[in-house]
């Protein structure tokens, strides 16, 4: 996808005549860009007719029935727009193209800024990324760990209060551990373990309450999950296997019966379900119990989304471009799915109270479009139809976090088709602006934000699916 960066000079012209108003619309937010959805594009340009001087222009997305209205008192304006949308300045007589950049996804760029070299086993090595006034990140950092990196997690492993990260590997059949070396986010690889055949998935979590966090991983090709027991220092135990359905995808970790010990819940990419795993409080789990989803099943969390202090369930369904909720009743038992329409081919999905009204609501990342969707929760664990904002396409990964210190969730998303980081800042009330987006490497897949140099600021760890590295992105 192509996108550029342009920057209009406009001249004023008189006020346009009002041509008429628009009727069932969605108004979605407010601030220096106003959002609708579910309206025609006439209906959208009829917004700009009451700018009253000011300038005015919008973008129209088709796919999505989805207008962003720009409103501004400048006499120069810095977008970035898809080229293949429709993009339309009026109130202005004339509008000139000052500047316009294909934004580069490669892992280097001219820039002011030099690339550095860090000292580490792992031959590590920095590359530069332009930085403009909107830039959160310092240059990612390349670590190199032998074979192809699918998936990632952050964790403490070793108790020394430093984030470690673990990663998926899948053509080497093994997990990988990063142990952080210092407060400057510096990493040495450290051991690998064994798991199943084609480890597409990773998550951290204490699964026996030792106050070490375990690592569980999702084998494709073997139907399985793995269980690695912390024994302390970063050292584990060798795999538990539980088996699961057809080519699990990923996994979730969460308390569903309310025992105090997490439990696991997989998807099973070819089942068309999920798998339920009840823990035994040991480290071991009971067979697996299904619910049927959509087809396809890519993503799962788990998330009280009800207000009932229990952990509901949401997948998201690639083959059908749905989400599925079921909802807990109790004892770790779900009600059959309830299906919501996203994009196309949703694959990441974060649970997250993004307008600050105490109830979660759902965002997604779809893999086939140029758009996460955002499902607002109305308060009892129904959502509203999506809204959408552009991102690049080809989305694998989402994570929804306070990026900016301002108390409310961003959205980071790993585009795989662009070797690229996409960030979009919430604006207010669970709105969000003009996207920023940072070089990585070939193929992200996966994305985990945490404080990786002791700073108490959020980094940013990718894992580049067509390489054989992991970026490291450290927060400015």
């Amino acid at each position: 996808m192509l996108w550029v960066t342009l920057i209009f000079s406009l001249v004023p012209l008189r006020s346009c005549v009002l041509l008429g108003k628009i009727q069932d619309h969605q108004a979605i937010g407010i601030s220096n860009e106003l959002f609708f959805a579910n309206v025609t594009e006439n209906q959208c340009a009829c917004q700009l007719m009451q700018s009253k001087g000011y300038i005015s222009g919008f973008n129209y997305y088709l796919t999505n029935q989805t207008c962003e209205v720009f409103f501004s008192n400048q006499s120069s304006l810095f977008i970035e727009s898809n080229v293949n949308a429709n993009f339309i300045f009026i109130n202005r007589s004339t509008i000139s193209i000052i500047k316009s950049n294909q934004i580069v996804t490669s892992t280097t760029s001219t820039s002011s800024s030099s690339s550095t070299t860090t000292s580490s086993s792992s031959s590590s090595t920095a590359t530069t990324v332009g930085l403009n006034n909107n830039s959160m990140f310092l240059n990612q950092t390349i670590y190199s760990i032998g074979t192809q990196a699918y998936s990632l997690a952050i964790a403490d492993f070793n108790n020394d209060n430093k984030s470690d990260i673990v990663v998926a590997r899948l053509s080497a059949n093994n997990i990988g551990l990063l142990i952080n070396s210092g407060n400057d986010g510096i990493f040495s690889i450290n051991y690998s373990y064994a798991v199943g055949l084609s480890p597409c998935y990773v998550i951290a979590a204490d699964v026996n309450n030792d106050n070490k966090i375990d690592i569980i991983v999702t084998n494709h090709d073997s139907n399985s999950v793995s269980i690695l027991l912390n024994r302390g220092n970063a050292t584990f135990a060798s795999q538990i296997t539980m088996p699961v359905g057809v080519q699990p995808w990923t996994v979730t970790a969460a308390d569903l019966n309310g025992d105090g010990y997490v439990d696991l819940i997989a998807t099973n990419s070819a089942s068309k379900n999920i798998s339920v795993l009840f823990n035994l409080r040991n480290g071991t789990f009971q067979n697996q119990i299904t619910y049927t989803v959509g087809s396809a099943p890519r993503s799962v969390i788990a998330a009280d989304i009800n207000g009932d202090n229990l952990a509901d369930v949401i997948v998201g369904n690639e083959g059908a471009g749905t989400l599925s909720v079921l909802m807990n009743t109790g004892n770790g038992s779900f009600s059959a799915q309830i299906a919501y329409a996203v994009g196309s081919q949703p694959n990441s999905i974060s649970a997250t109270d993004v307008n600050n009204d105490n109830s979660l609501d759902l965002i997604v990342a779809n893999q086939g479009s140029t758009f996460v969707s955002v499902l607002l929760n109305r308060g009892n664990g129904d959502f509203r139809s999506q809204v959408a904002y552009t991102i690049d396409i080809g989305s694998r990964c989402i994570v929804v976090t306070d990026l900016n210190y301002d108390n409310k969730p961003d959205i980071v998303v790993a585009t795989q088709n662009t070797n690229s980081i996409n960030i979009l800042l919430n604006t207010n009330n669970g709105t969000f602006g003009y996207r920023t987006v940072y070089a990585v490497g070939d193929g992200p897949r996966s994305v985990s934000v945490a404080d990786l140099n002791n700073d108490n600021k959020p980094d940013m760890a990718v894992a580049n699916s067509n390489t054989t590295s992991i970026s490291i992105l450290l927060h400015i």
